[in-house]
């Protein structure tokens, strides 16, 4: 038992000095599904599905219909001088303007997953700057000042609802992905996260690895967070912790009994 144990060690001992770039070339645990790929690249892992995009464009264009409804019932209640009935519909006019109504989705969710950052718009490009002068405000002192956030993330969303093609669509959708994570929107700052790469796939924020933190971390998704940190490991550029910590967890996600320990991490 002991000389199976001095040979496991001495095994481990070359393992390390011989460097990890063949262990984990040629580790199975490392080598990519190229249908999970092509789901990461495209739709993405906890996104919206097309079902849901339908339904709650359904749903606004249903709200605003409603709205023009009323608003003609009580133009024609005004010209016929029936005084209760107008009184009905100003009545839930105001009830409806004191509703709640969720968007449901936000701009990263809804905009088509197959849409390529590629256009130069000087529009797109001063809002972008905008939003990042707020974004970069966002510290008081030592604590973050959640209206700079906020005000951030709805600039990075109008760029995206009105400038989609932007090639600055890719940065805004990646800074709204750390905002929704700051504030504990998890599956969307995933989204965020994920459209950044899909967006452009030559990125140079870790938007891979950052969706795959939350997918294995909060959202408990964790044969698609492998998939992601196999991606970060193969496409960004990741510091030498970054990479060791990645190494480490993708063994710790695959692992099968007798599996050998992950190998120390080289710097890139």
């Amino acid at each position: 038992m002991a000389r199976i144990g001095c040979l496991a060690v001495v095994s481990m001992i070359v393992w390390t000095l011989a460097g990890c770039e063949e262990p984990i070339k040629d580790d199975a645990r490392f080598h990519l599904d190229p249908a999970m790929t092509a789901k990461a690249t495209g739709e993405g892992f906890a996104t919206p599905d097309a079902a849901e995009v339908d339904m709650v464009e359904t749903l606004a264009a249903s709200r605003t219909q409603y709205r023009v409804n009323l608003e003609a019932l009580q133009k024609y209640y005004v010209a016929k001088g029936n005084v209760i009935k107008r009184q009905w519909a100003e009545k839930e006019m105001r009830m409806l303007g004191e509703m709640p109504q969720y968007r449901y989705l936000s701009a990263p969710e809804s905009v088509m997953t197959k849409l390529k950052a590629t256009d130069s718009i000087q529009a797109a490009d001063e809002l972008y700057d905008s939003a990042m002068k707020a974004y970069n405000s966002r510290f008081l002192f030592l604590f973050v000042d959640g209206s700079k956030y906020r005000l951030a993330l709805n600039r990075f969303l109008l760029l995206l609802s009105q400038y989609p093609s932007s090639d600055k669509a890719d940065d805004a959708t990646f800074r709204c992905g750390t905002i929704y994570e700051y504030f504990g929107d998890y599956e969307i700052a995933a989204t965020c996260y994920q459209r950044a790469y899909q967006w452009n796939e030559t990125t140079p924020y870790p938007a891979r690895y950052r969706a795959a933190l939350l997918l294995d971390d909060k959202l408990h998704l964790r044969a698609e967070a492998t998939t992601l940190y196999q991606l970060a490991l193969e496409k960004e550029s990741l510091t030498k912790d970054e990479t060791e910590k990645v190494q480490q967890r993708i063994y710790e996600l695959t692992h099968t009994t007798g599996a050998a320990p992950a190998p120390a991490a080289s710097p890139k």
